[in-house]
């Protein structure tokens, strides 16, 4: 995707030298550098299916990167060149899955689950072993120490289904 440059941001580079904990934070957010980009690139980005909500999550998850820019480790170059390879690539994602434009975020996330889902077998409270060899073997020496009168102790994998 070819994107047209941006200028760098160097009194962010300052402020992030004076107090790097609020720079931090306002990076993490995604917001802090969204709107330069939005109006440097929107145009293109818009046309290719990624509005700037997405592009704002895609900012959000380059934040370590815009980081070590914003500490020195990185040139600007180089992180307006990672930046665009990401949005590039949720561009090309949106497209594929056949996403009209300015519906690629929110299509994106509409298929994520919420929750993990259950495990199949498992029931409240209780954890499920770790494979059917280590439930086999629990049933064994279950049905050995109630021959012997014993009361049966459990397996180590036992105890750390427990846990879970």
């Amino acid at each position: 995707m070819d994107l047209p440059g941006l200028d760098e941001p160097v009194g962010l580079r300052v402020r992030a030298a004076t107090d790097p904990g609020a720079v931090r934070a306002q990076i993490a957010s995604g917001r802090l550098i969204v709107a330069p980009v939005w109006k440097a690139w929107g145009p293109t980005l818009t046309a290719r299916g990624v509005d700037r909500a997405a592009l704002s999550a895609v900012l959000r998850g380059s934040s370590y990167e815009l980081w070590l820019w914003a500490a020195g480790e990185r040139t600007w170059a180089q992180f307006l060149e990672g930046l665009a390879g990401r949005v590039g690539r949720r561009a090309e994602a949106g497209a594929a899955k056949g996403r009209a434009p300015g519906r690629a975020a929110k299509a994106s996330r509409a298929g994520k689950p919420t929750k993990s889902p259950a495990r199949a077998g498992s029931s409240r409270g209780q954890g499920r072993p770790a494979s059917a060899a280590k439930a086999t073997k629990a049933k064994a020496t279950k049905a050995k120490a109630t021959k012997a009168g014993k009361k049966a102790t459990p397996t180590k994998a036992a105890k750390k289904t427990r846990r879970r």
